[in-house]
């Protein structure tokens, strides 16, 4: 019978699909994307410095499999902080990121996560280990969970006894869990994949990498672009399509939009919103867009866990109408904090009157206001520049203009494509914040030839560029709209 590990039994949680595809088809699973593969490693990292709280602490290797569930057992006996130790106990295998002897010949088991807090989705994680090492014969005193202090702020070296906050779980992990585990051990044994309906267990707790598989039959305007939660209830009633949908239903005014547009085939246009919206504007106009990174580990001095650091801002200056756009940038070059240049940098080219245009500009907003926090001497300029700011999605959260093709969403990779009739952001390498964030981490602190630095910075103006010079082709095709 196949093994039921921890990894396996939060997929079993989530969906018995995932389950049996992770265990029996795992040629359906595709190949993580970069921000994914980001994130694991950030998840190790973490784990590395957890393990500097526990100097006496005892490594065993994970490569074997066999092997570490032998080592673990030798372990044991030395009564030491073990760290990645392995337990199998008939059909099921968990390894854990700490075990740490406590009084009376009991253990502490410590699970280390990268979040701020305890999430619900952690519970059955810790539980899962906790029935496993109870089941092998250990005396569990309590389950602790192990995750970021977002508090903490770098001063000097990162010191691990900051870095982290502990919560003790104990309680929340207790109950009985071995009817789930039966009916996973049956689901994992079966011959044939579950029949398994689509729904909002595809994205939570985590995003599922059998989306496009499982999804790959849902029609173009289908209930699922509603926007809000009604869709997934409307397939429940074996409505697919938005055409379809009765006219009982009951639905909010953006909803309808969205109904008639696909019904009409047809997009809809408000142009006394979008003339409202555009009377906001006023030369010269700057668009302008901010990229970020952050990390559980804080890159620099005086900054906590997870706190968005600018390496890098596009901004296209319309000195009037019909004037041909000029480019400005920043780009972060070395491994010193980029805040104090990249202020420098924006104070310089700026301006001082004009609007400026963000798209979800709350934020660039949160952004520059945590620049002022920082760099006091910068806080009445930061005030003046955030009180030039106008928000680009007012029309689209709105719905003074919708499109199908934007499939409810009113961000910006949405909106562009759908307004303009062409995917400028399928031609880039680089293409979403996260994986823009992950080059610059990896380019900035990573071991890599001054060749791939050259790409990825090429790579990284041209992706921040579009953001704003698409800001500047949607004001436009605004402009023409509300004639």
């Amino acid at each position: 019978m196949p093994l039921l590990t921890k990894s396996r039994y939060m997929n079993g949680l989530q969906c018995p699909k995932l389950l049996w595809i992770k265990c029996n088809r795992k040629d359906l699973i595709p190949e993580y994307k970069p921000s994914a593969q980001k994130r694991f490693e950030l998840g190790t990292e973490v784990g590395v410095w957890a393990k500097k709280l526990y100097q006496d602490g005892v490594d065993i290797p994970t490569d074997d499999f066999k092997h570490n569930i032998e080592m673990t057992k030798v372990l044991l006996n030395r009564r030491v902080p073990l760290f990645e130790p392995g337990f199998m106990i008939k059909n099921l295998f968990s390894r854990v990121d700490i075990l740490k002897p406590a009084e009376n010949n009991q253990w502490d088991l410590i699970e280390v996560k990268s979040s701020t807090k305890v999430k619900p989705e952690h519970i059955p994680d810790v539980a899962f280990q906790s029935h496993c090492l109870r089941s092998a014969g250990l005396n569990i005193r309590r389950c602790l969970l192990m995750h970021i202090n977002s508090d903490y702020v770098r001063d000097g070296d990162i010191d691990p006894e900051g870095l982290f906050s502990m919560q003790d779980v104990t309680d929340a992990v207790a109950g009985d869990m071995q009817e789930a585990i039966d009916d996973m051990l049956v689901t994992l044994s079966k011959k044939e994949m579950p029949c398994i309906s689509i729904g909002k267990h595809c994205h939570s707790p985590y995003e599922c990498p059998l989306v496009d598989y499982c999804w790959t039959d849902v029609p173009e305007n289908s209930v699922f672009d509603l926007i809000g939660t009604i869709g997934y209830k409307l397939a429940e009633e074996n409505i697919a399509l938005l055409r379809d949908v009765p006219g009982t239903v009951k639905l909010n005014e953006k909803q309808k939009i969205q109904v008639d547009c696909a019904v009409s085939d047809t997009v809809n246009v408000n142009k006394d919103g979008i003339k409202e919206f555009l009377g906001t504007l006023e030369y010269p106009i700057y668009y302008f867009d901010f990229e970020t990174c952050s990390s559980p580990l804080p890159f620099y001095q005086g900054t906590k866990p997870y706190q968005a650091i600018p390496f890098q801002y596009s901004c296209h200056i319309v000195k009037e109408p019909g004037a041909e756009p000029e480019h400005v940038s920043f780009l972060a070059e070395g491994k010193d904090d980029p805040r104090p240049a990249i202020l420098r940098h924006m104070k310089e080219h700026l301006g001082t009157e004009g609007s400026i245009v963000a798209y979800y500009a709350s934020f660039e907003t949160r952004i520059l206001t945590q620049l002022a926090e920082a760099y006091p001497e910068y806080k009445e300029w930061v005030e003046s520049i955030i009180k030039r700011i106008v928000d680009l999605i007012i029309p689209f959260k709105a719905f003074h203009y919708y499109n199908t093709e934007q499939k409810g969403s009113a961000s910006l990779k949405c909106v562009l494509p759908a307004i303009t009739g062409e995917d400028h952001y399928g031609k880039l390498d680089i293409n979403n914040g996260d994986d823009a964030s992950g080059a610059f981490v990896a380019m900035t602190f990573g071991d890599m030839s001054d060749g791939e630095r050259k790409k990825i910075r090429d790579d990284l103006e041209k992706y921040c560029g579009l953001d704003t010079e698409g800001m500047i082709w949607i004001v436009y095709r605004l402009v023409e709209l509300s004639k």
